[in-house]
């Protein structure tokens, strides 16, 4: 068995999937139900996902090389662009809700109160300020 191979897979696994949504998903299971419950059924799902990937990377092995690097380039290419789409659309913003804000804040200003801290000031050592 050739250990090197083994432990470079499993550092690269590793680091990927720590903070990863199953580890998320894992731990807020294991609040919920018995641990060890959790560990078997994540396990198993792990080991499916995995025996998987390793039964489709065999076979892709069989391929060309040339078919399976313009393959992953395309299916690398495919996810840059929904990635970049995705945080695009995340990020555009009109504007309105915090426009709305400032007409709030300088509205209560111009009557004579204060506007409340949640809008304008983020709360300091626990403690919310109502002045800004």
């Amino acid at each position: 068995m050739d250990l090197v191979a083994t432990a470079v897979a499993f550092g690269a696994i590793f680091v990927v999937e720590l903070p990863d949504k199953t580890f998320i998903a894992t731990l807020v299971l294991s609040t919920k139900f018995r641990p060890l419950l959790v560990w078997l059924g994540v396990g198993l799902a792990f080991a499916v996902q995995t025996t998987v990937a390793v039964a489709l990377g065999h076979a892709a092995s069989f391929l060309p090389p040339d078919v399976v690097r313009t393959v992953s380039l395309m299916m690398f290419l495919a996810g840059a662009v929904i990635l970049f789409r995705e945080g695009r659309s995340a990020h555009v913003d009109s504007g309105d809700e915090y426009a709305e804000k400032a007409r709030d804040v300088t509205g209560a200003r111009a009557i004579g109160r204060s506007a409340p801290a949640s809008w304008c000031c983020p709360p300091r050592s626990g403690a919310i300020s109502r002045s800004c």
